[in-house]
């Protein structure tokens, strides 16, 4: 037979022992209750016929009704299938280009130079994609971008590598890698 009394003495006599470990346990756990188990509450509306005047509670309840006209489409393969491909070159392309320059990386010679680079390879990660999205800009405008201006100097005419279909994939996973290259090669040289 279980003791309730005892459990809950010593139960309080942990947390009068613990005390200061639990106040800085706090602010970590009040992070994840606020971003991360409150926002999931609001995925009821993919359950629902949401409607922006009837507000969350308001709106009609249809269950799976949503999913079921979603994968009755063709777009739910092409969106799979994209995502399923996307991630697995994104996984074997990062690695791969992750450990090759973390290899790069513990061949220089000279701490100052390898810290110099470790910090500028690593800049892109710290970048938002906000950013990230900006510089891309930059180089692919059809209009002002880098590339562009090159092809105009060499007498070719501007891309629009935006309206580009087939330019996507490798621009998605040139940007992506860029982007994580650093980070990830700093993880391989410490290893």
């Amino acid at each position: 037979r279980i003791d309730k009394k005892n459990i809950r003495k010593s139960f309080f006599k942990s947390v009068k022992r613990d005390k200061y470990l639990i106040l800085m346990v706090l602010p970590c756990i009040l992070f994840f209750v606020i971003f991360h188990y409150i926002p999931m509450f609001w995925n009821i509306i993919a359950f629902e016929k949401y409607n922006a005047r009837q507000g969350i509670f308001g709106s009609q309840w249809v269950g799976l009704e949503n999913f079921k006209y979603l994968f009755k489409t063709d777009a739910a393969f092409i969106m799979t299938r994209n995502t399923i491909l996307y991630n697995l070159v994104f996984i074997v392309l990062g690695t791969i280009c992750g450990v090759a320059v973390g290899i790069l990386l513990s061949e220089l010679n000279g701490k100052i130079r390898s810290r110099l680079y470790q910090t500028l390879i690593l800049l892109p990660y710290l970048l938002s994609w906000v950013i990230v999205a900006y510089i891309g800009y930059a180089f692919l405008s059809s209009d002002t971008g880098l590339i562009n201006s090159l092809i105009k100097s060499l007498g070719g005419q501007p891309v629009s590598w935006y309206a580009e279909p087939m330019a996507w994939p490798f621009i998605l996973t040139f940007v992506h890698i860029w982007k994580g290259i650093g980070y990830s090669a700093i993880i391989y040289l410490a290893t």
